[in-house]
């Protein structure tokens, strides 16, 4: 099975309102156990928006991001929204995704990170989502937890080195949700799959 490990960093958490700063990509195909985790297909931008809108606890959480748009940093990856889209389709096509059914991994990915992509970025008909999603919290959930646990947790549990995997960062968070789909996917069928950084 062939996925797209997704994952945004944004200026609040109401898509309607709020921004997508950070867009990463991990595509990792389940019939490929060998691969190792760096040497899988990334995309990666920072988004240039004209104005930011959004809520001053995560407006300060992003400051890395809105210093690197303000001064210039990086520019081959600060990209407008319509360039975000035009790369992120020739993306998608070049590694054998289908943009019309495009199957996403992530935490929390189908009620936070979908809503804010097709909101902010992708709001025609070029890609679209399956309506299922991969999240590969199930499976480290113990029966005392009251809620699902965060990423980092997740990470600890598959006794997986969080500081490989920067949180609030799209590509960290991205990578991280590859390791604990293949931990996973390993755990529970007994392949064999590359979970270092």
């Amino acid at each position: 099975m062939k996925y797209l490990a997704l994952d945004v960093e944004t200026t609040g958490l109401d898509p309607m309102t709020d921004q997508v700063l950070e867009i990463a990509g991990v595509v990792d195909d389940l019939t490929q156990p060998a691969t190792k985790l760096e040497d899988l297909p990334t995309f990666y931008a920072i988004l240039n928006h004209s104005r930011l809108y959004g809520s001053p606890y995560a407006l300060d959480m992003q400051r890395r991001l809105i210093t690197a748009i303000a001064h210039r940093k990086d520019r081959s990856q600060i990209l407008t929204p319509g360039e975000v889209l035009d790369q992120f389709v020739t993306f998608v096509d070049a590694h054998g995704l289908d943009r019309q059914q495009l199957l996403v991994a992530g935490k929390n990915v189908g009620t936070f990170d979908v809503p804010f992509v097709r909101e902010d970025l992708f709001g025609n008909d070029e890609v679209k989502f399956d309506y299922r999603f991969l999240d590969p919290t199930v499976w480290f959930l113990f029966p005392d937890d009251v809620r699902p646990p965060d990423q980092r947790t997740c990470l600890r549990r598959a006794q997986l080195d969080p500081r490989h995997f920067p949180e609030h960062t799209a590509m960290g968070d991205a990578h991280g949700i590859v390791a604990l789909m293949r931990h996973g996917m390993q755990r529970n069928t007994g392949f064999t799959l590359d979970t270092t950084q």
